[in-house]
């Protein structure tokens, strides 16, 4: 399980199904227990899932793929042709969809961290990668990392979290003018 939601009464929780030799997975949500695997094909999963009154979204991938579902029904985000592109955040304002993530070539390494908005790109950094996004209806947040520095960016510009050397923000939260990001901090013990 990569994401929980709860709505209401209902409890949702999205991830992946697998075989059990972990060569196939397939995105899945559960709903109170009940799953329902979306369409999408092998090496599939959900990292971020959104629940608007009955319509539910999901952020993931696809066999190396950006995507995201409206209802069961897949969105090709982006797809390159190197390695693969990767959502871990997504967030709904109106018709809008944005997903934060990043993008990595074959040898593994992060080229382009940033988000989509619907399937139109905005890279952020070119040495890490979004990890969670959040929008206020005025301000988009989006917190990750630009090489080993923490931080986030708010409208695009990159606000660095003192002592952040070596750290790795994972999720942010916003209240009013507050703002407040999570992670880990590497140090040598």
């Amino acid at each position: 399980v990569r994401s929980l939601v709860v709505s209401g009464t209902d409890v949702y929780a999205a991830g992946y199904s697998c075989t059990y030799d972990n060569l196939y997975t397939n995105a899945v949500y559960w709903k109170n227990g009940a799953s329902t695997k979306l369409p999408s094909g092998n090496q599939s999963y959900i990292s971020s899932l959104v629940i608007i009154g009955t319509d539910v979204y999901a952020g993931g991938g696809s066999g190396g793929r950006a995507v995201y579902w409206i209802n069961g029904s897949m969105t090709v985000i982006e797809q390159w042709e190197y390695h693969g592109c990767y959502v871990n955040s997504l967030v709904v304002s109106g018709t809008d969809v944005y997903a934060g993530g990043y993008i990595q070539d074959k040898g593994n390494v992060i080229v382009a961290g940033g988000y989509w908005k619907n399937v139109t790109r905005t890279d952020l950094t070119k040495t890490g990668y979004v990890k969670s996004i959040i929008y206020t209806g005025v301000d988009l947040y989006a917190a990750g990392n630009t090489g080993t520095k923490g931080g986030y960016w708010k409208n695009d510009n990159w606000v660095s979290i003192e002592h952040s050397n070596d750290a790795f923000i994972n999720s942010i939260a916003v209240d009013g003018s507050d703002v407040y990001v999570a992670g880990c901090l590497q140090v040598e013990l």
